[in-house]
């Protein structure tokens, strides 16, 4: 079954490097970008009584890591629909300087270090209780909508290789 994933996860991104989409061009990076999302689909208890979720309701979610370029899914998985999100990277295979972008449902800095031992990116909103310490900020063009580009360490938790609080 893993080598089936892996056939079409690659048929996918062949795709993808050979389609152009008028979207696709406004992006202005070599990257492969995708984003992970997931959604909970109800379902009928009493139809799908395999399915519970809670007291009385069913559900599953599906989980889908979308290549943002050619508006193609690369990986779906479907679990319980009790299954936290933040679980699913662990299964992911990271691409060479592909950015990942992702929600706050997938903050465990653990989990997002293994995307920085894959040799590729993510960009994840911040939970407002995100401690951390600001070493400098770069410059950035106001035009573009960027708010901050700051490079900045953890204070909860230390990672190797990361810029450590002196």
């Amino acid at each position: 079954m893993a080598h089936l994933c892996r056939f079409s996860s690659n048929l996918i991104r062949k795709f993808c490097r050979t389609t152009q989409l008028d979207k696709a061009s406004e992006i202005e990076l070599d990257n492969v970008i995708c984003a992970l999302d997931a959604t909970v689909i109800d379902l009928c208890l009493n139809e799908f009584w395999w399915a519970k979720f809670r007291k009385h309701k069913a559900a599953i979610k599906l989980h889908i890591l979308l290549d943002i370029r050619c508006e193609t899914p690369c990986f779906i998985h479907i679990t319980d629909g009790a299954t936290h999100d933040v679980k699913v990277p662990d299964i992911l295979e990271f691409e060479l300087d592909a950015i990942y972008i992702m929600d706050r449902g997938y903050v465990d800095w653990k989990r997002l270090y293994r995307i920085h031992k894959a040799q590729s990116y993510f960009v994840i909103r911040a939970k407002v209780n995100l401690r951390f310490v600001r070493h400098y900020s770069k410059s950035k063009d106001k035009t573009t909508g960027l708010i901050y580009d700051q490079v900045i360490s953890l204070k909860t938790i230390k990672l190797p290789g990361i810029i450590q609080k002196k």
